[in-house]
């Protein structure tokens, strides 16, 4: 088995939150070639100001990685016991290695195989799950048009973010705003990073109440008084399965949103997906604005978690996705889909 690594960066125009951008990302890309010279890749693409590790973290758990091990993790007959020990094999404390180093042993096992990564995890190719259109932040200009063309493509889910300085009356107004252009039957989302303390985040609840949110992602670290269900996501970094369920109940949540890349990859995120069903908890899986490799491993779990699931995925093409060129999106017409390609089907030159 050979592993090597590559460092990436990219422009990414318009990756940003309501306080924060990130106008470029690098990653670190993993390939890993075994002796009939299959290879799969995966990709560390930590989120600076988010994410609990860095990137130079991320490099140095992959690069001290034993290709005998690895060798040993990928005999297994079963993929999902290969991704359990392939897991094993790095500290959890560096989620986005375990994402690139998953993502790698997922896209190797698919073309040693020629299965697609949804396949090789028993998902049938039929299988199609909705995603949420990210609308960027409520202060953007922009916002009101491309919920308007979202719509026009075929999406149903939309997300917004909010909690800039300042920004409580703008945000209720975008909300108000959103909800006239869309429709009844849009879903709308809200996600404020956390940003907002409790009296804010209220407020800001009571502002939008009448216009039907589908949930609100971290709104405040307390627990709030509103009827709008509370979706957890930065909270569950670090966080294990057995502590999912009093962080639920401390927070009163209703859905928990998986990033792969910032909670410790695909295995990790596809237990507390299942942990998260059992305690009566919704399950979306999302991105970090990941490069292609990393989307692609996130849609193989969303498209697996479909019998636990029937939330739209934060999975439609970011902004900044283009910029890495590779191959075409499987998200089309606001639903995500399977592929037949072997692996995760993903050629990205600038990531070879």
């Amino acid at each position: 088995m050979k592993l090597s690594l590559r460092r990436v960066s990219v422009a990414t125009p318009g990756a940003h939150s309501a306080r924060q951008a990130w106008p470029a990302r690098h990653s670190v890309v993993l390939s890993l070639t075994d002796e009939q010279g299959h290879r799969g890749r995966g990709e560390a693409s930590p989120l600076p100001g988010y994410s609990m590790d860095t990137l130079a973290q991320a490099e140095q758990s992959l690069a001290g990685l034993s290709p005998s091990k690895v060798s040993q993790a990928l005999e297994h007959d079963d993929p999902r016991k290969a991704l359990s020990r392939a897991a094993c094999l790095l500290p959890d404390s560096i989620p986005s290695a375990r994402m690139a180093f998953e993502a790698a042993v997922l896209d190797l096992l698919g073309q040693r195989r020629g299965l697609s990564a949804p396949a090789l995890l028993g998902c049938p190719l039929s299988t199609t799950c909705s995603v949420a259109l990210l609308l960027g932040a409520a202060q953007d200009e922009d916002v009101l048009a491309k919920a308007e063309r979202g719509w026009l493509e075929g999406y149903r889910h939309f997300k917004l973010k909010v909690g800039a300085r300042g920004g409580a009356h703008r945000d209720a107004e975008t909300v108000a705003q959103l909800r006239a252009t869309l429709g009844p039957l849009a879903h709308l989302r809200l996600d404020a990073n956390g940003a907002l303390d409790a009296t804010e985040a209220e407020a800001l609840c009571r502002a939008v109440e009448p216009h039907g949110i589908e949930f609100f992602e971290e709104p405040s670290e307390a627990r709030l008084a509103t009827s709008i269900p509370i979706a957890l996501d930065e909270s569950l970094q670090g966080q294990s399965e057995e502590q999912l369920a009093s962080l639920v109940a401390r927070r009163g949540a209703k859905v928990v949103v998986l990033k792969p890349m910032a909670l410790g990859g695909l295995w990790h995120c596809l237990r507390l997906a299942t942990r998260a069903r059992e305690l009566g908890v919704g399950g979306v899986i999302s991105h970090a604005f990941d490069g292609p490799i990393a989307l692609r491993a996130a849609a193989t779990l969303a498209l697996t978690l479909r019998p636990l699931t029937d939330n739209a995925h934060g999975l439609a093409p970011h902004t900044g996705l283009p910029q890495w060129g590779g191959s075409p999106s499987p998200v089309s017409d606001g639903f995500l889909r399977s592929w037949s390609e072997p692996g995760l089907a993903e050629n990205a030159e600038l990531m070879a």
